[in-house]
């Protein structure tokens, strides 16, 4: 499975959790990503009798454990699946993306209601309809509240563009572990995930090669439009009554020039979760970001097992940017295991003060 030894067992579970069989495919690279859907490929000989309809059906979950550090890995085996030249390769996607295969019911409505709360809300309601996996785990219940209603809303979709953008700052992940025979994946719900691992550190030359980009978009000001309250009679919809919020940032068009941006949220019904929404928006795209890219291998003052996605370390790199070197804060967007080589690549931001 992996030339260095690193992936110790790769296990199959059925939709339900329960583990069906133990194969040793080829891995490819290996994903987690911050509020995001992480992935592998695998790779299987067609004559290997563990190659049935049964353990590689669409809805089983694919396991992989390591013994270097990195934690384990759970996901949903789903489309592509490639057959050619006598082999059979599949994709596995991870836990998070079960929430892609569920939506809301027609109307769900919150009032004055946490963040954390409407996604336990959408888990339960989802595992309601037909069991998914997924168990509720550590849900952050602070910050503002906010009324707001869905309508056959995508819940992966609302839990990261609405719940840990637009509402908060918040983040979500599904954390996959083995017990009694069953994989089991809780889901939990963070202010913000990780820690700052003080003794951690990414150095350019020594256990990191390091790669810096400035992305945008940059927009400093931003227009947002909200629900027409009923019972309006303007026009389409669009009269002085319409909830509307304005956010900017005078530094950020001082050095850039004004740069907006607007976008309409028609499920949104009150005046303060739009404020939250443009001040998020804001929030973040008024500079641009410092994303880092780093490969790095499983070396002190990083360890594998030191550090996962969340976590905000400190990078060294000697030729980054205009300034002769960088030294700061990052924390981890994204980690990409290679079982070919034993390396990671990360994508880190750069932590502001």
């Amino acid at each position: 499975m992996s030339r260095f030894g690193s992936v110790t067992r790769c296990l199959i579970a059925n939709r339900f959790g329960k583990l069906i069989a133990e194969i040793q495919p080829d891995l490819g690279s290996i994903s987690w990503r911050l509020n995001e859907v992480g992935r592998v490929q695998f790779r299987l000989s067609r004559a290997n009798a563990l190659v049935t309809a049964s353990n590689l059906a669409f809805g089983n979950f694919l396991y992989i454990e390591f013994d270097n550090g990195l934690p384990a890995w759970a996901g949903l085996i789903d489309p592509p699946r490639v057959w050619a030249n006598g082999l059979v390769e599949m994709t596995a996607y991870s836990a998070e993306y079960v929430l892609s295969l569920r939506s809301t019911d027609k109307t769900l409505g919150f009032t004055s209601t946490e963040v954390g709360t409407i996604f336990r809300t959408l888990i339960e309601n989802a595992n309601s309809a037909a069991p998914t996996g997924i168990t509720i785990g550590d849900v952050w219940l602070g910050g503002d509240l906010h009324t707001v209603e869905y309508h056959y809303a995508n819940l992966l979709n609302t839990i990261q563009d609405d719940l840990c953008e637009r509402m908060s700052a918040a983040d979500f992940g599904i954390v996959p572990s083995l017990s009694s025979g069953y994989v089991n994946l809780i889901a939990n719900f963070y202010s913000k995930r990780g820690l700052v691992k003080n003794g951690v550190a990414l150095i350019q030359g020594h256990n990191a090669e390091i790669t810096l980009t400035e992305q945008g978009p940059i927009i400093n000001s931003w227009d947002l439009a909200g629900a027409t309250p009923s019972g309006s009679s303007s026009t389409g919809g669009w009269g002085d009554d319409r909830l509307t919020s304005q956010d900017y940032d005078p530094a950020s068009i001082n050095a850039y020039g004004l740069r907006s941006g607007a976008s309409i949220f028609g499920a949104v019904e009150t005046q303060d979760v739009l404020d939250s929404y443009a001040a998020n928006l804001l929030a973040s795209s008024k500079d641009p970001k410092n994303l880092i890219g780093v490969s790095t291998h499983n070396q002190e003052p990083a360890l594998f097992s030191a550090y996962h996605i969340g976590d905000t370390v400190r990078l060294v790199a000697h030729d980054l940017g205009f300034v002769e070197g960088i030294d700061t804060l990052v924390r981890i967007l994204s980690r990409e295991f290679n079982p070919v080589d034993g390396s990671c690549s990360l994508v880190v931001e750069e932590v502001q003060s």
